[in-house]
């Protein structure tokens, strides 16, 4: 007798087969609710240096889509290519998964969403941070009430990048040597911010991400200062990010990736009625004395990613990241750079439903 649909694996289409490509076959190719059954990339050096041969792998776009098997398209291409092939994998009847970002812009975003819609299909964004057991414990405080009402948020990651100081040290030599050029290719997508590089799309888009939902609700304003590569490559190298909410909230995100030394911070969230920092909780006794008392982690594993899309695609099951909950992130972004040109504070402006923020 056949199994129950909702017992048997979610077949899966992995289009392209870079670093976060090889990743997801590898994390897929060890749970039994999903598995690899077809692989994309239009780049020959790719496809061999990928050296998968448990699925088929296609160079053309339009015979990969036109693969019965594929029921849900992973999209792990550079992020200047997330909005168009997802619209055309929706139109030919695929749920998707798009890495981070959604897209690179808002109008992007919204044309995903609207294709999701129109071919009532799921799109799932690979927002994975939010299984960081920091963020989960912050959360997990917040929502256990011992904190009070947020009053402060702070993420700091100062962090050490060998090949950012590289570059720096050598602006003023030559940009990019025959060996780098022959190895990256003559165009490398994290090297330009317009095609998806930089510490704002890399690190911010998860970031910001988690920050929303920490909040549980839409900012107000934000002013921000970017920082471009020392090298002189158009891609940023750090921001920060002054970010206002209602109920006198205030949020500070800092990250830079070309630190001396590393410092990252995790979570730090003052409430009126006590604090948060590195999974423990600060409370002050009636008698003025703070007490800390450490928390447990929150267990959490990122292939659990994977099991909650696998669930909504057999069951119907909350969408773990729907593309609605992304957009927002995007538009932080986006206000980010728009107060680093201005110099300014500048509004936020996105749509978005509280209802949808789940508290784990």
């Amino acid at each position: 007798m056949p199994l129950p649909a909702s017992f048997l694996p979610v077949q899966v289409g992995v289009a392209g087969l870079g670093r976060s490509g090889i990743y997801h076959v590898e994390r897929i190719g060890l749970r039994d609710d999903c598995r690899v059954v077809a692989l994309y990339d239009d780049c020959s050096t790719a496809r061999d240096r990928a050296g998968v041969e448990a699925a088929p792998m296609y160079s053309r776009w339009d015979e990969f889509l036109a693969d019965p098997h594929v029921e849900l398209v992973l999209l792990a291409t550079p992020p200047a290519h997330h909005a168009e092939p997802a619209i055309q994998a929706l139109a030919a009847g695929k749920h998707v998964i798009v890495e981070t970002p959604l897209g690179l812009n808002l109008a992007e975003a919204d044309a995903l969403i609207a294709a999701g819609d129109r071919a009532g299909r799921s799109v799932c964004v690979a927002h994975t941070r939010r299984w960081d057991d920091d963020f989960c414990t912050a959360q997990q405080a917040l929502a256990g009430g011992e904190l009070g009402r947020p009053l402060s948020m702070k993420f700091i990651n100062w962090h050490y990048n060998p090949r950012a100081r590289r570059e720096s040290r050598d602006l003023g030599t030559q940009s990019q040597s025959a060996e780098e050029h022959s190895r990256l290719g003559p165009v490398d997508w994290r090297r330009h911010t317009q095609t998806g590089g930089g510490v704002l799309w890399e690190f911010g888009i998860h970031y910001f991400d988690q920050l929303l939902l920490l909040a549980g609700r839409l900012p107000l304003t934000v002013y921000g200062r970017v920082f471009p590569s020392e090298s002189g490559e158009p891609f940023d190298d750090g921001f920060l990010a002054i970010v206002t909410f209602s109920d006198h909230l205030v949020a500070h995100v800092e990250v830079h990736r070309t630190a001396a030394a590393g410092l990252p911070t995790g979570w730090t969230i003052i409430g009126d009625r006590g604090s948060y920092a590195g999974f423990t909780q600060y409370t002050p006794t009636p008698e003025g004395e703070i007490v800390d008392v450490p928390l447990t982690r929150v267990s959490v594993d990122a292939d659990d990613f994977y099991q909650e899309v696998i669930r909504h695609i057999h069951t119907g099951a909350p969408n773990p990241v729907p593309a609605a909950q992304a957009r927002p992130v995007i538009a932080l972004i986006e206000a980010v750079r728009r107060s680093a040109r201005s110099g300014q504070v500048v509004p936020f402006e996105a749509e978005w439903s509280v209802s949808e923020i789940r508290i784990r």
